[in-house]
């Protein structure tokens, strides 16, 4: 809860009645955000393969900008096992657009690849860039997830936010206010931060993630309970 409010100077969460209430439920500290992403990515495999039989197998998609943080690339990589578990997909990005996802790619994205009973589908959206040095625009990244939404009503959105506190807090606040503020999108969210860059705490590895849509974070925490058991009470 302290950790939410904390954030909030920086999100607008408090602008949204219940949801600070739902966030502070819905956290979990983890040994950085880079273990998060892990956790994520690891959960998002194996709720794929919970659901497949041999009848009707399934795999999970992760699809992501080619501008993601290069951690991300990585994680998905291995998780994927080389297409045996899942399936990576990189979406270019255009100098236009400061090396961001465009609306208009999530349309061709999908027109490319139809959503169908043998995938499920996670998009990790990083809206202020490493390796970039920039931030996605604001109705980008609102438009964005609300075509991806349309597409497919069950998808994951992974934000990962962890360079969003180094902008001004006007600016961060302006930059995820569609996010916070459209009901149908902030249900597919999960939120990814961390105090590494914005207090210098890399030696710590003090990371969340965190989401208003229980059903989205059980499937993650049942994930990091079963592996890790969770972090010591210090660390939390």
């Amino acid at each position: 809860e302290s950790m939410i409010k904390y954030f909030d100077r920086h999100y607008g969460f408090s602008e949204v009645p219940g949801l600070m209430e739902k966030l502070s439920f819905n956290a979990t500290i983890v040994g950085g955000g880079m273990r998060g992403l892990d956790d994520i990515a690891t959960a998002m495999v194996s709720i794929a393969e919970a659901e497949s039989t041999p009848e009707k197998p399934k795999k999970h998609r992760f699809i992501h900008p080619d501008n993601s943080f290069g951690t991300w690339h990585s994680i998905v990589d291995l998780r994927s096992n080389k297409g045996k578990t899942a399936e990576v997909h990189k979406v270019p990005t255009d100098q236009k657009n400061l090396l961001h996802l465009s609306p208009e790619q999530v349309d061709e994205f999908y027109e490319a690849n139809p959503i169908d009973d043998a995938h499920n589908d996670s998009w990790c959206i990083t809206p202020v860039g490493n390796p970039s040095g920039t931030y996605i625009d604001a109705d980008a990244l609102a438009e964005s997830c609300k075509r991806i939404v349309k597409h497919n009503p069950k998808v994951k959105i992974i934000l990962d936010c962890t360079y969003v506190r180094t902008l001004k807090p006007e600016i961060s606040k302006k930059l995820v206010a569609g996010i916070i503020g459209a009901p149908q999108v902030l249900d597919r969210v999960v939120f990814i931060e961390s105090f590494s860059k914005t207090h210098g705490f890399s030696g710590e590895r003090l990371g969340t993630y965190f989401s208003a849509n229980p059903d989205i974070y059980n499937g993650i925490q049942n994930l990091n309970m079963m592996l890790s058991a969770g972090n010591g009470r210090q660390k939390s």
